[in-house]
């Protein structure tokens, strides 16, 4: 589904990924975890298409596809979905009004009526009261619960290619808890979908099981494994790829 190769991508003439590699089949979860500053966040803007990300060498391909040149709408219309780590507070702008925007993405047709008993559904399913549907985009939101409203706007867009940075820091259990299973639900449901989870610890892989996990440091993955490296990172940290 996703093949990066060889990338190297600069930001501000700094080079914040060099020379990675890596091969995502569909159906499949990979789990890149690493300290902060390895280059996790960027690579995801990357692979989304955020403007100030330039690749200088290498090439992503998506279904087959050189997507490098690629606008972020055009990935997004493509079937590929980031949840940020750090969501955009934009006052003035409806949650509701804004997931009818995004909706229309789909090109699908739906009554008024319908459309506000999915929305609502979607809500439930992250544990989001409803009233948040009207209010400004992630205004005064908690980190729990602008993840949960990530997930909803996931569920609305219906993506190929899931991308979660960091979905699961600022939650507590419970939101954890419902979110995990949320994620876990979809890509049961979507079978050819394939995920991306990027995170620092392996909490949240009580609540999805990944078929790889990736060590990343210096914009690089320096070690791949199974579930088990999640642990050792745990018991370990990262100091032991500071050499």
């Amino acid at each position: 589904m996703l093949v990066l190769q060889n990338l190297t991508v600069v930001v501000e003439q700094k080079n914040i990924i060099q020379d990675f590699s890596l091969r995502i089949a569909p159906g499949t979860l990979h789990v890149i975890m690493g300290q902060n500053g390895s280059g996790k966040s960027s690579l995801a803007h990357t692979i989304m298409g955020l403007p100030m990300y330039q690749i200088i060498a290498g090439d992503i391909f998506f279904h087959n596809n050189s997507i490098a040149a690629m606008s972020l709408h055009d990935r997004s219309r493509a079937g590929i979905f980031l949840a940020f780590q750090q969501p955009l507070v934009i006052p003035g702008v409806r949650v509701f009004e804004f997931l009818k925007e995004i909706f229309a993405l789909t090109g699908k047709q739906i009554l008024p009526a319908d459309f506000q008993a999915l929305v609502t559904n979607y809500c439930a399913q992250v544990g989001l009261d409803i009233s948040f549907l009207y209010r400004g985009l992630n205004e005064n939101f908690s980190g729990g619960e602008k993840k949960r409203l990530e997930i909803v706007q996931m569920l609305i867009l219906q993506p190929k290619l899931i991308i979660l940075d960091e979905i699961d820091s600022g939650l507590d259990v419970d939101a954890l808890r419902a979110i995990g299973g949320c994620i876990r639900a979809y890509l049961a449901a979507h079978q050819d979908v394939s995920c991306i989870v990027i995170t620092h610890y392996r909490r949240i892989l009580d609540y999805v099981t990944p078929n790889y996990v990736h060590v990343m440091h210096h914009g690089k993955i320096v070690r791949s494994g199974d579930a088990q490296l999640s642990y050792e990172i745990e018991s370990q940290g990262y100091d032991v790829y500071n050499v």
